[in-house]
């Protein structure tokens, strides 16, 4: 009796959830999913069982700088986000947060034009000035140089994290994505006296008048002066000696007779 025996084996079939992608998403939608994981460069964000989408750590936010994700997300987290792209053979989702939002970059300059004053708060403080993160969450730099008219050792001697102050906006770059603001600038210049204004031919003719009457008094003083001719002639000390003497010899004749 032959022992025939048949060995089965039963694989559960499924789908590949990839091959689905690309019909139920597309570039540009809007997507809500949980974190599934959080590396140094970015978030992991489940679109279906077994299809993750990534983050990157720059698609985040458009204004914060964030040193790691996971100070801003932890796992688990529900995140809305917008499909940047679809590469189904490379099994690659493509997502951004930040494209939620319009870039505030974009009118940056008509929203802070140049000479404008602007209130923001001091969010970081390093070695060559204070950074400071405006409403619309974009941070703009004030320099160093830029925070008195007086010479500066420390940004800690003017400013402290979490200070709110008042700005003026010196420098605008979309393309760099910088804003320059400076505190010096507002520090109003000593006010100087106002002269009054001078009428030119006024002061020409008053000038004129002071001279005129200058030269009469002289004229007035030189006329009622005495002449040279009618005044006594000084003898000089030798000539009233030689008289005295004279005069002397002329007692001592008379005295003789």
């Amino acid at each position: 009796k032959d022992n025939r025996r048949m060995s089965l084996s039963i694989k559960k079939l499924s789908d590949d959830p990839w091959k689905t992608v690309a019909e139920k998403f597309k570039a540009g939608e809007k997507i809500s999913g949980k974190i599934t994981n959080i590396t140094d460069f970015g978030l992991f964000v489940q679109l279906l069982e077994g299809v993750d989408g990534l983050v990157h750590i720059s698609d985040i936010s458009w204004t914060e700088h964030i040193a790691h994700p996971g100070d801003k997300y932890k796992k688990g987290d529900i995140v809305e986000a917008v499909i940047l792209s679809i590469d189904v053979d490379n099994r690659k989702v493509s997502l951004g947060i930040k494209q939620l939002e319009n870039d505030p970059w974009t009118t940056v300059a008509v929203a802070y034009p140049a000479n404008s004053v602007i209130e923001g708060s001091v969010s970081k403080i390093t070695s060559f000035g204070a950074f400071i993160k405006l409403e619309s969450g974009i941070e703009g730099l004030v320099h160093i140089s830029e925070l008195s008219d007086k010479e500066v050792a420390k940004v800690e001697d003017i400013l402290k994290v979490g200070q709110v102050a008042k700005f003026k906006v010196i420098k605008v770059s979309p393309e760099e994505r910088k804003l320059g603001l400076s505190l010096r600038a507002l520090i109003e210049p000593k006010e100087q006296p106002e002269r009054p204004a001078v009428d030119v031919e006024r002061e020409r003719a008053m000038q004129e008048a002071k001279r005129a009457e200058k030269a009469a008094r002289y004229a007035e003083a030189k006329k009622s002066a005495p002449k040279t001719k009618d005044l006594p002639q000084a003898k000089s000390s030798l000539q009233q000696a030689l008289e005295a003497h004279a005069a002397k010899m002329k007692s001592d004749d008379d005295k003789s007779e």
